[in-house]
């Protein structure tokens, strides 16, 4: 085993403690949290996997994966807050080592995938999230993986990430609908311009996407077919309206993302004025700038919408992190600033994890 790869599995294992420690401690709290539970709980209790409910009435916010995902917790662990987040905690490991592989996808350097990760689980809105049960982390962890099976498929040429690829945002439309593209199309279409392939379209890619739609819209065409009103229902009021309107009281300023999605990168955020001095780093067709289209469109977008939740832009500390890493391992006297950095991160989420 490669000193990278010890390091990587050290820094599993730390996260892996700092998640599960006394998870299991605390009640559902929050309105988001406490539902998500009870309609995971419903669901284990009835044994019906496709329609979800709550306190007995039927509740179609949210495609089923979450629900579905707890609800196997419960049946491993009982009914109980560590059975309602033990998959919450290994997405989060699994975002944290996706996080790695694809910084080394990018840069091929160890060191900088290394940081990334570090850099990733010490963000606050990383250890928050595996704190609440909502879909955004499930969604983040489908977003990380599908960027990071297509950069593998463009550099290697094996059919099979590509395969990867369409069945992560399937499952992310099963988790949350069509947000799962806004992160991954905004990183992915600028990085598709960073290097020549010789990657063709052929029938592997049919049947990739195929594979998407039957798997993405299954859920969906069951309901249709059982109800027509569903349809506009989900398209309308659970994701146009929830854009477009405060239908659902969660409202809030323009610059609400601008403000607190920064404070939720800290102490990291803090390099990115000295970091990004050196503009030609940017230049396009650089894996840097789509690491910044894919933070700063998503970020625009949700800005513009109407309804807002600081988890709705998680993915994008995944980017961030990588980002971050590279121009710390290519800036002066990094040395200093690595331990620096490695201390307050420890001592971050040791913090956070108690």
């Amino acid at each position: 085993m490669s000193t990278g790869q010890k390091n990587l599995f050290f820094l599993l294992f730390i996260a892996a403690v700092a998640l599960y420690i006394n998870v299991g401690s605390y009640g559902v709290i929050e309105t988001s949290d406490a539902r998500y539970a009870e309609i995971s709980r419903e669901m284990y209790a009835s044994g019906d996997y496709l329609h979800p409910n709550f306190l007995g009435i039927h509740h179609y916010h949210k495609p089923p994966f979450t629900y579905m995902i707890t609800a196997l917790g419960y049946h491993l662990f009982g009914v109980n807050p560590f059975g309602a987040r033990f998959f919450l905690q290994l997405a989060i490991l699994l975002q944290i080592l996706l996080v790695y592989k694809l910084a080394f996808l990018l840069f091929n350097n160890k060191k900088t995938a290394l940081w990334a990760a570090i850099i990733y689980f010490s963000f606050p809105i990383v250890i928050s999230s595996s704190r609440m049960l909502t879909t955004d982390p499930f969604l983040t962890t489908f977003a990380i993986l599908s960027m990071y099976a297509y950069v593998k498929y463009r550099k290697s040429n094996k059919k099979g990430f590509f395969y990867l690829f369409t069945v992560s945002l399937a499952l992310g439309m099963l988790t949350k609908g069509p947000v799962i593209f806004i992160i991954p199309v905004a990183f992915i279409i600028p990085y598709s311009f960073t290097e020549k392939t010789k990657n063709k379209l052929g029938w592997h890619h049919l049947l990739a996407w195929l594979i998407f739609i039957i798997l993405a819209l299954s859920w969906y065409l069951y309901l249709v077919i059982n109800n027509h009103d569903f349809l506009s229902y989900f398209l309308g009021r659970q994701t146009l309206d929830r854009l477009s309107s405060n239908v659902f009281n969660r409202t809030e300023p323009f610059w609400y993302f601008l403000v607190f999605g920064p404070l939720m990168g800290l102490p990291w955020i803090l390099t990115l004025p000295h970091l990004l001095k050196k503009k030609k780093l940017f230049s396009p067709k650089t894996n840097l700038f789509a690491l910044l289209l894919g933070i700063l469109i998503p970020l625009i977008f949700f800005s513009l919408s109407a309804s807002k939740r600081i988890l709705y832009i998680l993915p994008i500390y995944s980017l961030l992190a990588i980002l971050i890493a590279h121009l710390l391992n290519i800036t002066e006297n990094r040395k200093i600033v690595n331990k620096i950095m490695l201390w307050f991160s420890l001592i971050l989420i040791i913090i956070l994890a108690i």
